[in-house]
């Protein structure tokens, strides 16, 4: 039974494959989630739902569960996380993990079913961070940022700016599968704040933000003077500000005349200017991190004033009848009539659209000094050097504000709705369309019906009894918007919503929303009574089973979407069971209760049915289960039967063998139903403890334990006993054989038995009983016996070892033998030499079965401890320890003394020579013996008592002496050593002495410089006794620390230190400082030498001592301090010279570059751009939007020009042209620009074109526009029949029809710049033609009425 796997254990439990399994195609498998994250619950159910009596779940190749009934077993590997419904066959997995991802199973066989479905299972992602190469970039520069996250499956990656998606382009690039963001030349709009969104299917994350500190700039200046203006009067005070886009901001420098002056930051403040502060005045401006500067310039005009008595006068000669003028000259325009109208120039209202009734202001971002205010084509206000007059229409209900330009008008009305417009003469008009609205009331809402019918009924609902203006109409249902589409429409401008086919979501609540701008008002609701159903019948069984056990009681619940409620009627298997209630009980059902009940539902207001049904099923439970066996008992090799006996309905049973699940393999075998159990054949491991249970749909049973014993043996026996035992002992053999049951033991010895029982002992040993011993066993149940010998020997045991020798004395380099001395049975003996095992080896051999060991010969190492262990199986025993002395010696001795002395001391002479036994030792001195023991101290020393002084050793068993002699020198004693030199100093080039004084006697002279050993060469030499060191010559290397040292045996005596300080230079005379300076600047320059003792250094220009130190600072620069700049290096004591020059160019400073031109720019004329240079320079270069412009290039096919000095030739100059130009001047010691120089080409007019007429009824008027395609902007001039006509100003003129019959009006537009002249004229007849009015008469009336009709207009 081990072999049988667990998986094929719980394998047996799934009944349904004995029946084959179905697929359903129709049935799928839908989980909860899908990929599922690691952690989260996981259900897997079927749809459409699907009653299983049983089945199995399964994730690849593992079960995880079964099911029969309410009954259910989890496999190990999913145990405390696996459950399934057994009602709708639906897996719940708890806290699933990444092993989780696989195919998910389901199989049944009742019915027949089999799907699957695949799940991935992915770990979150989990801690968003980003890296990045630095934060603090400069523009053009590149950043990279890489994303990770610390956890998650398969993460992709998402870059944000701010709340947009960061997309690859030529700048921006995504790399590492959109994990790294790249950009390539950032500039100041990259900053962020950058964040990195990283998800998968189950989670995402999202990093910190990143923000970049990018430098830029300065660009983009902007400088303005007192608002716009260029132009002042003397004793104004002036305001000019300055700005730069960079970053950090840049520092600000002021300049007047190409002047820098001392003012610095945004603003500079003249105050009481006079003429001679007009100039161009510049701003620089400079980052000191990009290392970029910028400037701009502006030309400002300071002129004498006007007396303020001809402004008076003028007011009055020219302002009363100009507003007399204007007003008839505005009464002509429409809204799209001659008003130049600038877009962008910004109007506001201070409510916009407004109620009637309410004040407005109209507020302007610019000032206007000349204009007005126009109302449509109506004039309102005029505005004369920042004053405002109203006219008569408009002076009780109107305020201008002069400081800002505002128009205020009190108690708007609604038909002054309309386009109002600020009109500046100088710089063109900014428009303005205000809305005037009648506030909302009186909002009702009506329908055409409130009891509807689902799928049946339209309603209309309108939004009705509305006063106000301008209405937009929004629809809610409860508080969501209505939107046409489907089933729903909106018409009548949106007042009108009409449902079609309404559904039971279309019941409210429904409101009218009107709004228009300033106001809105909401209706009251309206609901709707809305049938339906019945739909989605279902019956529901509680409990809920698809089997049921007898005696339980049921409930079956009828439900359905219904309005009313609909009535139900219940049947069983189509017979009507007389209940009409929502549920239906049935108490203690037996099997009769078994059928199909179904549940009719009706709507009497919808007159609709439906059918739900639900199949009950009633088993009875198992009340008995038995297991038996038949034939003979269990005996190993032959064949086994069991039993499962059961009461009741059985549906499946399973055999259980000690708490295991048994499956069939090669010996177990089971019947079809499973309920008979055969072991063919029977093996010992097949006993145990058996059990059969057994299932239906509402019950199981297990029987009580049937325990099979299966009997077998015996096998052979198996003796355990020693083979060899000593005399006189007992000895103990032990017979087992495996066998069921036990068997019975006879022992036998030489044929004859010895015993009844499995063990054996034998009495006390003697040599006779050696030999074989059999054991015999048998199983009286089988009939069978086996047998098995054992053989014992019996021994002596050892008793007694020793060492012994010959009488001689172990002598080195002679033989020597040791013999052991045994007593008893030996098998064995062992030689030990200082516990060590003793093998035989060169000079040492055993003999006599090891019981000799013989020494050829005895040597040093072979001294020490032997022993020798003899024994046999059972005995062993070792000798004491012998130990063996060599005797040697003596050797050659060994004298330790000191050989040199100094007089009067004394010295210890020590001798040692190597020995066994130690040897005799005797002191010569002069062959005089001295001493008698191995050390010898002398007496104080003298000069004769220096010698050799002789050690003899002799060995009194050997008989051998040997000799060893040491000399002893005794020196007299060195007290001091000192170093003499020469007076005079050491100079590089000549000869000098270093002399070593020494009182004493040494017995040699070391000389020592900065602690090195010095060695004689061909400059340096030592004396014979190397008292005298001579350099010839000397050598700046020579200098250093010096010391003599006077030495003998005993002694190391130094002189003290002597400095050697040799003086040369000076050399090696170096001059830096700049060859090129601007004028103005200050330089630096610096010397330097190389001298002992340093030198002093003087600075000449052109021969003058200019400085008298190592570096010389120059004064501010001028042209006249070009020159030669010499260091003289003096060496104080040599009182030696050297010089060095070094040339300065002062070149003189560039102050200002400008493009200037001298002539206007016109098409196709020649045009000079000339670059005006203060300063030196050395070359000059052009630039168009910022790319350099080569010698001579062509533009396009017609333009062509070329550069010569510091001048840019045009020819000829075209429309093509226009841009930006810049030059740059560059001298030595670098370039500069000029600012930009913007080039617009004067033309034309190339066209001329006349608008038709546009009339005017309401205003009898006719409207023409003129056209030119010219800059500047032409002059226009009208005619009328070919004579000058002062009829309108500008480009468009508005003509009273009372002034008009047949008329040829012109147009001619003349460019001031370019002196062209274009000329176009229409013909224009009032009543078409001669028959449009029969009679003179009758014209002559029209032109009276035209002209009556005219007269308010003139005189308005």
């Amino acid at each position: 039974m081990a072999r049988k796997t667990a998986a094929t254990k719980a394998g047996v439990l799934l009944f349904m494959l004995q029946a084959g399994l179905g697929l359903s195609a129709a049935v799928q498998v839908l989980p909860s989630a899908n990929p599922v994250a690691v952690g989260d619950t996981l259900t897997l159910s079927l749809h459409p739902a699907t009653a299983l009596r049983g089945g199995s779940w399964a994730v690849g190749d593992f079960l995880i569960l079964t099911w029969l009934g309410e009954q259910q077993a989890v496999f190990p590997n999913h145990s405390g996380r696996a459950s399934v419904d057994v009602i709708t066959a639906a897996l719940t997995l708890t806290a699933v993990t990444l092993e989780d991802s696989g195919v998910y199973a389901v199989q049944s066989s009742d019915p027949p079913f089999g799907a699957n479905a695949s799940i991935t299972v992915l770990e979150p992602v989990s801690n968003v961070t980003f890296s990045v190469n630095q934060t603090h970039l400069s523009e053009l520069s590149t950043a990279a940022v890489t994303c990770s996250a610390s956890s998650g499956s398969s993460p992709s990656f998402l870059w944000l700016n701010g709340s947009s998606e960061v997309v690859a382009n030529e700048r921006v690039a995504l790399t590492d599968e959109n994990a790294t963001l790249s950009i390539l030349g950032v500039s100041r709009h990259d900053r962020g704040p950058f964040r990195c969104f990283a998800f998968n299917p189950v989670s995402n994350g999202t990093s910190d933000f990143l923000t970049f500190t990018i430098t830029y700039g300065p660009d983009n200046m902007v400088l303005t003077v007192n608002g716009n203006a260029t132009s002042f009067l003397t004793g104004s005070n002036l305001t000019m500000f300055c700005s730069a886009q960079s970053s950090p901001p840049a520092l600000l420098q002021w300049a007047f005349r190409g002047q820098l002056l001392n003012s610095t930051g945004p603003s500079l403040k003249l105050f009481d200017v006079s003429q001679d502060q007009s100039g161009l005045y510049g701003c620089l401006a400079y980052n000191n991190e990009t290392n970029r500067s910028s400037n701009i310039t502006k030309d400002v005009v300071i002129s004498k004033s006007h007396t303020s008595a001809l402004k008076q006068h003028a007011f009055h000669v020219w302002l009363v009848p100009m507003m007399h003028w204007v007003g008839f000259l505005l009464a002509l325009l429409d809204a799209g009539g001659l008003l130049y109208v600038v877009h962008g120039q910004g109007l506001s209202a201070s409510q916009n659209p407004i109620p009637v009734g309410q004040n407005v202001t109209f507020s302007s971002l610019n000032v206007v000094d000349r204009g007005a205010w126009l109302f449509n084509s109506e004039l309102v206000i005029l505005i004369i050097l920042g004053t405002g007059t109203a006219t008569p229409n408009w002076k009780d209900r109107v305020a201008f504000n002069s400081t800002t330009s505002s128009l205020t008008i009190a108690s708007v009305k609604l038909n002054e709705s309309g386009t109002y417009t600020l009109q500046d003469v100088t710089s063109g008009a900014s428009q303005l369309v205000l809305s005037v609205q009648v506030p909302i009331t009186g909002v009702n809402l009506a329908a055409n019906g409130s009891n509807l019918v689902e799928f049946n009924d339209t309603v209309v609902l309108t939004c009705t009894n509305i006063t106000g203006t301008s209405l937009s109409f929004k629809w809610l249902n409860d508080t969501s918007e209505v939107t046409a589409g489907g089933n729903v429409q909106i018409s009548a401008n949106g007042s009108k919503l009409t449902i079609a086919r309404v559904t039971r979501y279309d019941q409210g609540p429904f409101r009218c929303n009107v709004s228009n701008g300033i106001s809105q008002g909401i209706s009251s609701q309206v609901l709707f009574n809305i049938s339906y159903g019945p739909t989605n019948p279902q019956v529901s069984v509680t409990p809920s089973k698809y089997t049921h056990i007898t005696g339980s009681n049921i409930t079956l619940s009828c439900s359905a979407e219904s309005k009313p409620t609909a009535t139900i009627q219940w049947l069983m298997n189509g017979t009507n069971i007389s209940h009409s209630d929502p549920q239906l009980v049935l108490s203690n059902v037996t099997k009769n209760h078994t059928g199909d009940y179904q549940c009719l539902l009706h709507n009497s207001v919808t007159s609709s049915f439906k059918f739900a049904s639900a199949m009950i099923s009633i088993m009875a439970p198992i009340t008995a289960v038995m297991v038996n066996h038949t034939g003979v008992p269990a005996i190993a090799q032959q064949t086994f039967a069991l039993e499962c006996h059961v009461t009741g309905m059985v549906h499946l049973i399973q055999w259980w063998m000690n708490g295991n699940p048994v499956s069939a393999d090669n010996t177990t075998l089971f019947t079809v139903d499973n309920k008979t159990l055969t072991l063919n054949p029977a093996q010992p491991s097949d006993a145990g403890d058996y059990q059969c249970q057994a299932f239906n749909a509402v019950s199981n049973m297990t029987s009580s334990p049937y325990t099979v014993e299966v009997y077998y043996g015996p096998y052979t026996p198996v003796i355990t006993a020693p083979a060899m035992g000593l005399t006189g002992t007992s000895v103990m053999l032990n017979c087992s054989s495996s066998s069921h049951p036990p068997s019975q033991h006879t022992w036998y010895f030489n044929n004859t038995v010895l015993a009844n029982t499995s063990v054996y002992h034998t009495g006390p040993l003697v040599l006779n009983m050696s030999g074989t011993y059999t054991c015999m066993a048998f199983n009286n149940i089988t009939g069978t016996n086996s047998t098995a010998n054992h053989t014992l020997t019996v021994l002596t045991p050892v008793t007694m070892t020793s060492v012994n020798h010959m009488l001689s004395y172990p002598i080195l380099n002679h033989n020597f033998t040791l013999t052991c001395d045994t007593t008893g049975d030996v098998y064995s003996i062992t030689w030990m030499h200082n516990d060590t095992l003793l093998e035989s080896d060169a000079a040492r051999s055993f003999s006599m079965n090891n019981a000799t060991l013989t020494f050829e010969p005895v040597l040093i190492h072979h001294g020490g401890n032997y022993s020798c262990y003899a024994s046999n199986p059972l005995s062993s025993l070792a000798s004491d320890n012998f130990t063996l002395a060599v005797v040697y010696g003596p050797g050659v001795p060994t004298v330790t003394a000191h050989t040199a002395a100094l007089v009067g001391s004394s010295v210890a002479l020590s001798c040692n020579a190597s020995s066994h036994p130690p040897s005799q030792y005797m002191w010569y001195f002069n062959k005089t013996v001295v001493a008698n023991s191995s050390v010898y101290h002398t007496p104080p020393l003298s000069s004769d008592m220096s010698g050799p002084y002789t050690c003899k050793a002799l060995n009194a068993i050997t008989g051998y002496n040997t000799t060893a002699s040491t000399t002893i020198t005794v020196y007299d004693k060195i007290k001091e050593a000192n170093i003499t030199v020469p007076m005079s100093p050491a100079i590089e080039g000549y000869p000098t002495t270093l002399t070593c004084n020494v009182s004493g006697t040494p017995q040699q002279v070391l000389w020592m410089k900065d602690g090195v050993p010095l060695m004689a060469d061909n400059r340096t030499s030592l004396s014979m006794d190397n008292l005298t060191v001579t350099f010839n010559p000397l050598s700046r290397n020579d200098s250093g620390m010096y010391h003599c040292y006077a030495i003998n045996p005993l002694q190391n005596v130094s002189s003290p230190s002597h400095w050697l300080l040799v003086n040369f230079g000076p050399e090696n005379l170096m001059v830096y400082g700049p060859a090129l300076a601007v004028e103005g600047q200050s330089v630096n320059f610096s010397c330097s030498a190389v001298s002992v003792p340093p030198s002093h250094f003087y600075w000449l220009h052109n021969g003058s001592i200019v400085a008298n130190s190592s570096v010389f600072v120059s004064s501010s620069l001028s042209l006249n301090m070009s020159g030669n700049y010499t260091c003289m290096a003096q060496n104080p004591l040599l009182k030696r010279n050297s010089t060095k020059s070094l040339a300065l160019t002062v070149k003189e400073a560039i102050k200002s570059v400008m493009v200037m031109n001298d002539t206007i720019p016109i098409d196709g004329n020649n045009f000079t751009l000339t670059c005006v240079v203060d300063g030196h320079y050395d070359s000059i270069q052009w630039e168009k939007n910022g790319t350099y412009v080569g010698t001579n290039m062509s533009a396009d096919n017609h333009t062509y020009y070329h550069l010569v000095d510091n001048s840019f030739f045009f020819t000829p100059l075209m429309r093509s042209d226009d841009d930006e130009y810049r030059c740059v001047a560059s001298n030595l010691i670098g370039p500069h620009e000029s600012p930009p120089y913007e080039l617009l080409v004067n033309y034309g007019p190339l066209s001329v074109t006349l608008s038709d007429p546009e009339l005017d009824k309401e205003k009898l008027t006719i409207t023409v526009k003129c056209e030119a395609d010219s800059r500047p902007e032409p002059e226009i001039k009208w005619f009328l029949n070919d004579k000058p006509s002062e009829i309108g100003v500008g480009n468009m003129v508005q003509i009273s029809l009372s002034l008009l019959v047949e008329t040829k009006y012109s147009c001619r537009a003349r460019n001031p710049v370019t002196n062209i002249t274009m000329t176009q004229t229409k013909t224009f007849s009032l009543f078409g033609s001669a028959s449009a009015l029969p009679s003179p008469s009758q014209r002559g009336l029209f032109i009276a009425s035209v002209f009556i009709l005219s007269v308010p207009v003139l005189f308005r």
